[in-house]
């Protein structure tokens, strides 16, 4: 056997299109692929161990053998330190050093080196079922037994037949580090001909760097040469510096195959589950983590239809629990099972009336909730552990049968993670560090981009694997990261003592660069395609090119003698193109067709045209439907009529609305459980108590790690703002009716103009109001809680007579009690303890809306709006008068533009007796679906 050896080569071809017969090797080789035939010819070949499952062995040795060195370290995270220990190890190995005894180190203030001369001690390598391993063997265990036994056979002087003649070296063996010298000269004692390249790194015959200003223009000016590259007569090599997403999508239109090089792939949607599991059913419950599993779904077979299964996904759970379940947790952030009126509770009942599994599903149901009640602590006990791994492999295997190849992975996850916690031999580990282990038990990602294909190129994705021929560089632009340097001058001394060979990280750069600019400089054209904006950031080129490109302008000096304004040799107008006039010059030369301009316009308008008549009609309203409508009915009839909405994770209550949620039932629950004194005196101590108790419920995120501080500032808010709620109560002589005072089925009257006739509308409105209490006059009183962070929102609405929900409420409140009587009414900011109203009772600066008809009055303008609104979509055309509107003078409602065109059309439809609230529009669900906003450059 003839091999042909060189450093970085590990991985790349043996014979790439285009050499055929011309090759003189059997064999390319890298250190390890070269180590991996001297194990098979010397008899010490076995079985690969995973990575992960040596670091778990290392773990183990970590806590038997202590150190003061990494005692602290293992006792925050012992993972990641076992895997820091295992690459030193692995290192000062690899570089050959011979591990003396601790003693032997005592002296010589190396506490890192002396503790793992220690580890080393307690070592014994071999793989499973070696009596008394403690070890899996790595590639740095395989080179120290490849130079042990080589050593051994020329010591003994026996004749060992390796099967190997000769061994071309790209570099000189003297140059590589650690063993290899060592072992390059053992072999050819073993009668091994080790010939070494003196080849100076040549030049490409042409060289050029293209430009491009990011990487989908990039991608398609590399197409276009790998299109016409390839039509030639010389083998050509395709150079994937990074993922050729980009690239790709530019071959498959015109109708090549992909290069389908992505080497850094996603985990796949099946390996996500188990970690989204365990932090879902981790103690305190992660609302948005167990929203995130109910939501994920696996990808399911097409071939199962035959068979009646004809479903493209499965989510884990049974599709009915985790409907009820994800419904339950978009009106409160939290599981409470002990109310009955809770929102998780009323889940609970609903699975319970399945009557073909409900049962059995609620037993299931429970079981994961009494994950989330568990005192939580610091450390996951092992037994604790088991029994979520074992509730989730029971689930996953009541999945169906089309989902087959995802329970297979998961199966795979979950076995993998028990084997490393046996490994590990430890009683529990900490939330840090099962997510370590989680992530490293989960099985290999590959892309499904990157699937093989027949293509008429090579693909190499080092630079030294690099063999002749034109060459396309996909990926120029970003520079690998650099060696970091492991050992100081005083360990390399003790290292070298102890026969290792170690070179400087510089050493070790020039080592890769000589490789690959003799490979690169092989080529007899190299045509480097370059992004400027790579990952969103700006990219530096490749650092092998400033090299290449001032060699090869030095054996072209008439063209390095050009005028030049750049020092910088990748930028010499004789190499370096900008992707526009390359472009342009091969359209002047004919060699490119001018493609068709397609330019994405915003739409001039968000109006949109449907089909005449009542379909689209509202069955019931509330006053967020109203606010909507009035302004966006586009927006409206895509999310309530369509049924277009945001995905479940999207509609769990928090931050400010959970909050807000939370401590407005605290206020409802002092009054339903008449803990509000006569004196309206509200103990702190009760507040407390029930905060403490609905937590779970409303906004069960502040009970998470690192919420301290902001529980503990609500609960300061909401104590001081309660206790100013009630006072001022008392003062302005107002009793307390109801918390939640609910509307129900309260009709509602329009006159839609339809195309032939006009029709009158009856709609339920549905809805709640905070708080409704009477003064001592007799008057209702109405407000709306809000835990806002600013004030100066809502004091707006008050003082320009834009509170709808004021005036929805106040005309809702008397059509269900038969009377028309203006009511008070005003917001209370929980956050602030502040009343944001016109009324002096309630401290508001008392200007009067009479004027404009108080709010009954701007009710009546905002149903005539409705009916406007109804009449169009029932005549056959959608608008938005916001979106319009953000489409001239911009989505955010601090516009100056915005702000002048939005007081416009307010002042235009007072006019008419309609009205028109102003909002930012960027915060609609629906910019993108609608075209008002998007990629239109």
């Amino acid at each position: 056997m003839r091999i042909r050896f060189g450093w970085l080569l590990d991985g790349a071809a043996w014979a790439p299109r285009g050499i055929g017969s011309a090759r003189s090797w059997d064999m390319v080789a890298g250190p390890r692929e070269l180590v991996g035939v001297l194990l098979t010819r010397l008899g010490l070949l076995h079985p690969e161990t995973p990575y992960a499952v040596r670091v778990a062995h290392m773990r183990r040795l970590l806590s038997e053998v202590q150190n003061p060195w990494y005692e602290r370290s293992c006792a925050r995270d012992s993972w990641n330190t076992a895997r820091a220990m295992l690459r030193l190890r692995d290192e000062a190995l690899e570089a050959g050093w011979r591990a003396p005894a601790p003693s032997e180190l005592e002296g010589l203030s190396q506490p890192r080196l002396s503790a793992l001369a220690a580890l080393e001690q307690a070592i014994t390598v071999g793989v499973e079922g070696v009596p008394g391993a403690n070890l899996p063997p790595g590639f740095a265990d395989d080179l120290a037994s490849v130079h042990a036994e080589l050593e051994a056979i020329v010591d003994s002087g026996e004749v060992w037949p390796l099967g190997i003649e000769v061994i071309d070296c790209s570099e000189d063996p003297e140059a590589l580090p650690g063993r290899w010298p060592a072992i390059f000269a053992l072999l050819e004692r073993c009668g091994v001909k080790v010939n070494v390249g003196h080849e100076h790194a040549g030049v490409p015959h042409e060289l050029s760097i293209v430009r491009a200003p990011q990487e989908l223009s990039a991608g398609e000016v590399a197409a276009q040469i790998l299109e016409e590259e390839c039509a030639g007569s010389a083998p050509v090599t395709v150079l994937a510096g990074r993922d050729t997403l980009p690239l790709d999508l530019s071959l498959t239109r015109r109708g090549l195959p992909p290069v389908a090089h992505a080497p850094e792939a996603a985990p796949r949607l099946a390996a996500q589950v188990v970690p989204i599991f365990l932090e879902a059913s981790s103690s305190p419950v992660n609302v948005q983590a167990l929203v995130e599993f109910l939501s994920v779904e696996v990808p399911c077979e097409k071939a199962q239809e035959a068979v009646g299964e004809r479903q493209a996904s499965a989510p884990v759970l049974p599709r009915n629990v985790t409907r009820a379940l994800l419904h339950a947790l978009g009106e409160e952030a939290g599981i409470d099972t002990r109310d009955p009126e809770s929102a998780f509770s009323k889940a609970l009942e609903k699975i319970r009336q399945d009557a073909e599994n409900g049962t059995q599903n609620l037993a299931m149901v429970r079981e994961m909730c009494a994950f989330t009640a568990e005192a939580p602590g610091e450390i996951v006990e092992a037994n604790d552990l088991e029994r979520r791994l074992a509730f989730l492999e029971a689930r996953v295997e009541q999945m169906p049968r089309a989902a087959g190849p995802a329970k297979s992975i998961i199966r795979q996850h979950i076995t993998t993670l028990r084997d490393l916690l046996d490994l590990t031999k430890a009683e529990g580990v900490n939330e840090r560090e099962l997510r370590e282990l989680v992530a490293a038990a989960a099985p290999p990602a590959r892309s499904v981009l990157a699937r093989p294909s027949v293509t008429p190129w090579n693909t190499a994705v080092n630079e030294a694997h690099v063999d002749a021929g034109t060459v396309l560089w996909w990926g120029a632009a970003g520079a690998p990261s650099r060696r970091s340097v492991t050992w100081d001058k005083s360990e390399i001394r003790v290292l070298e003592e102890g026969g290792a060979r170690i070179l400087e990280a510089e050493e070790l750069e020039a080592l890769d660069m000589r490789a690959k600019l003799r490979a690169l400089g092989s080529a007899t054209k190299l045509i480097a395609v370059a992004a400027d904006v790579v990952d969103g950031e700006h990219a530096s080129l490749n650092p092998a090119l400033a090299p290449l490109a001032e060699a090869w302008l030095t054996a072209n000096p008439d063209l390095k003698a050009q005028p030049q304004e750049d020092s910088d040799p990748t930028r010499h107008r004789a190499i370096s193109i900008e992707a526009r006039a390359w472009a342009a010059t091969r359209l002047k030369a004919g060699l490119l067709n001018m493609p068709e301009e397609q330019r994405f316009m915003p739409p001039s308008s968000l109006a949109r045209e449907v089909t005449a008549g009542t379909q689209l009609m509202p069955q019931k309203l509330s006053y967020t439907q109203l606010d909507i409508l009035h302004r966006d009915a586009l927006a409206w009839v895509l999310r309530y009529p369509l049924g277009i909405k945001p995905g479940s994770a999207a509609s769990v209550p928090s931050g400010n609305r959970a909050i807000g949620t939370l401590v407005h039932a605290v206020i409802e629950t002092l009054v339903k459980e008449k803990r509000v004194p006569a004196s309206y005196e509200i103990p702190e101590s009760a507040v407390e108590e029930i905060f403490a108790r609905l937590v779970p419920r409303y906004s069960s995120d502040l009970d998470l790690p690192g919420n301290e501080a902001l529980r503990a500032y609500v609960l300061r808010r909401a104590k001081a703002s309660i206790m100013m709620l009630f006072r001022t109560l008392r003062t302005a002589g107002i009793g307390v009716i109801e918390i939640e005072h609910a509307l129900k089925d309260v009709p509602l009257n329009f006159t839609v103009e339809r195309p032939d006739a006009t029709q009158q509308l009856t709609v339920p409105l549905s809805g709640s109001i905070d708080f409704a209490g009477i003064d001592e006059h007799g008057a209702p009183v109405l407000l709306d809680f809000k835990w806002t962070n600013s004030t100066s929102r809502y004091a707006g609405l008050v003082t320009n007579n834009e509170a709808l929900q004021l005036a929805t409420y106040a005309w809702a409140y008397g059509a269900q009690r038969g009377e028309r009587r203006e009511p008070r009414t005003g917001y209370f900011l929980l956050r602030h303890g502040e009343f944001v109203t016109n009324d002096r009772g309630l401290g508001g600066r008392g200007a009067s809306n009479e004027a404009t008809g108080g709010n009954l009055g701007l009710f009546e303008r905002l149903r005539a709006t409705i009916e406007d609104e109804l009449s169009a979509i029932a005549q056959g055309c959608v608008t938005s008068a916001l979106g319009d509107l953000a489409l001239e003078n911009g989505l955010s409602s601090h516009d100056t533009a915005h702000r002048k065109a939005a007081a416009e059309l307010t002042e235009e439809r007072a006019e008419a007796g309609r009205v028109f609230v102003d909002h930012n529009a960027s915060y609609s669900d629906y910019c993108l679906l609608t075209g008002l906003t998007g990629d239109y450059s």
